[in-house]
């Protein structure tokens, strides 16, 4: 089975470098997970299982979705919205990709107004802002849909 090589320091450095490469400035302080944010995410498949969620305020999704596609935020739809905070998924979780030690494969992005919940104990999570706006971009393994079984001596009737 294939592992993630990556800690939470080095994907706060890997977020760093996008936000300066896309935006000209690395992401601001620690901020907490915005309220009602408008979430994209995408799934990470093969050795290793997991994924990549990046969440912030519509403000900071239009915010992020005026400069990316350089157009004032006035002018920025809702499909636009979902593009660009779509993109953002799909960077972020390509270069967490190649941390994977081994194949993997990077789903579609998908984009929704959800919160996305406390994160599990092994996820990474980095909380940031960037021009004022909350940011939270979280690297989480999948779950088994069933748990690990109780040994057969437990619970059995006979």
């Amino acid at each position: 089975m294939s592992t993630l090589m990556l800690a939470t320091d080095e994907l706060r450095g890997l977020i760093d470098d996008i936000w300066t490469s896309l935006f000209e400035t690395p992401l601001d302080q620690d901020a907490p997970m915005p309220d009602d944010p408008v979430t994209a995410f995408v799934d990470i498949s093969g050795g290793w299982q997991g994924r990549v969620l990046v969440a912030t305020t519509t403000e900071g999704a239009l915010a992020l979705a005026a400069h990316m596609l350089a157009v004032p935020e006035s002018t920025v739809r809702e499909a636009d919205l979902a593009d660009a905070i779509g993109e953002l998924a799909n960077i972020v979780g390509g270069s967490v990709k190649s941390c994977v030690d081994g194949q993997s494969t990077l789903s579609l992005p998908n984009v929704s107004r959800f919160a996305p919940g406390a994160p599990g104990p092994d996820a990474l999570q980095v909380l940031a802002t960037w021009h004022h706006h909350p940011l939270c971009i979280r690297v989480a393994p999948a779950r088994p849909l069933i748990p690990a079984r109780r040994s057969s001596s437990e619970g059995s009737t006979s």
